[in-house]
């Protein structure tokens, strides 16, 4: 069930439950008071701070589409590690369900700038997700679809590209059916550096598919079972589902432990989602595209009081496609998707990573951005 918020009778009447607070708060004598690193009368968007020019992933001659990063992943002293999809033999995005593979990107500090300093999982890997392991479990879980299976390019791949861009043709990918964007399959390692050991192909246990379950986030719940908010296709677009394993699994979504789950959530097109829950045990989902009606803007923000049995769009988007950077200018992107957040110890939001296209540097020419939120990121400028 889907509830639709009203942007004029929420600031009209100020709030009267935290639900007209976006869940991102309380509501106190008409009014919400925001947690830490939201903000807005309905603390519907992120208190987002400024970044450095080159800040998350745009080396010289690159592409990259969004990156996934925990907050073990950042050390004392700063140094960072991301993991993010990156398009092989200098091409955009425009090649990537040949071209891309898992890097591993790091960095000085969390916000950037990242160089590659080796690959997770080769082409053909893109849209990667990680999460920590269980307790006694291997210390990550890496999602992605895709299964690495053209590393040498023994199937198409697109060759003649430069400056991070490409133009069409485009080859289809080839090879085994794990080679392509409707596997989605699931990785552990004790160290992002891996080995990683594969176990295999994630899928939903419905009659609606048992394989089509692509950029699935997951959540653990306390007692050891998880959840999901996955994407699948309908009626030519894509739609976003909620699941669950019902039980505690060491590795949740593969055989024996198949996501369970119900009818689409929201029945417009919608994808890119990330999934957490905070500190009062509410979900939140962030996505890119979103619901009809609210603010102008493509990113958006759901949220559910009952583990996912109502979901609440917010009208406000949580964030915009422009990024402020500290020097006084602005990036603004083309187009801003793959939303990933870095959850600070406490579970608060703390960075925002995004892919972005970069308007006027040719066929897709993109990058991956990450910026501080206010109030919980340790490092703001």
């Amino acid at each position: 069930m889907l509830q639709v918020v009203s942007a004029a009778a929420a600031l009209a009447a100020g709030c009267t439950t935290d639900l007209d607070c976006s869940l991102n708060g309380v509501c106190a004598d008409n009014a919400c008071v925001c947690d830490k690193g939201w903000t807005a009368e309905d603390c519907g968007a992120f208190d987002l701070g400024k970044t450095v020019k080159e800040n998350g992933f745009f080396a010289t001659n690159e592409s990259s589409w969004g990156g996934t990063m925990l907050r073990s992943m950042i050390q004392p002293d700063g140094q960072s590690t991301m993991l993010a999809s990156h398009m092989t033999e200098h091409c955009g995005l425009g090649a990537w369900n040949t071209n891309s593979e898992i890097g591993i990107m790091t960095a000085p500090s969390p916000l950037g700038p990242y160089t590659q300093a080796g690959t997770a999982v080769p082409r053909f890997a893109h849209n990667p997700f990680i999460m920590p392991g269980p307790k006694g479990g291997p210390k990550y879980i890496l999602y992605h679809i895709g299964c690495g299976a053209n590393a040498n390019g023994t199937f198409p791949v697109k060759t003649d590209c430069s400056g991070g861009t490409s133009s069409k043709p485009f080859p289809k990918p080839g090879g085994p059916k794990c080679n392509g964007p409707h596997y989605t399959r699931a990785l552990t390692s004790d160290s992002i550096d891996g080995p990683w050991e594969d176990h295999g192909e994630v899928t939903l246990n419905t009659t609606r598919s048992v394989t089509y379950t692509t950029n699935p986030s997951m959540w653990w719940l306390p007692d050891g079972s998880a959840i999901t908010i996955y994407r699948q296709a309908a009626a030519g677009s894509e739609r976003l589902g909620f699941g669950w394993t019902g039980k505690p699994c060491p590795v949740p979504g593969v055989k024996g432990c198949e996501w369970q789950g119900g009818d689409f959530i929201f029945d417009f097109a919608i994808e890119d989602q990330y999934l957490w829950a905070d500190q009062r045990g509410n979900l939140h989902v962030i996505t890119h595209k979103k619901g009809p009606g609210g603010l102008p803007g493509d990113a958006g923000h759901f949220y559910s009081a009952d583990m996912g049995k109502t979901w609440t769009m917010g009208y406000r988007p949580p964030y915009t496609d422009e990024i402020a950077i500290d020097d006084g200018s602005v990036q603004v992107c083309g187009k801003r998707a793959r939303p990933m957040l870095v959850l600070s110890e406490d579970g608060a939001p703390e960075y925002l990573l995004t892919g972005c296209s970069v308007p006027d540097m040719g066929d897709g020419r993109v990058r991956t951005t990450v910026q501080p939120i206010n109030g919980v990121a340790k490092e703001t400028l």
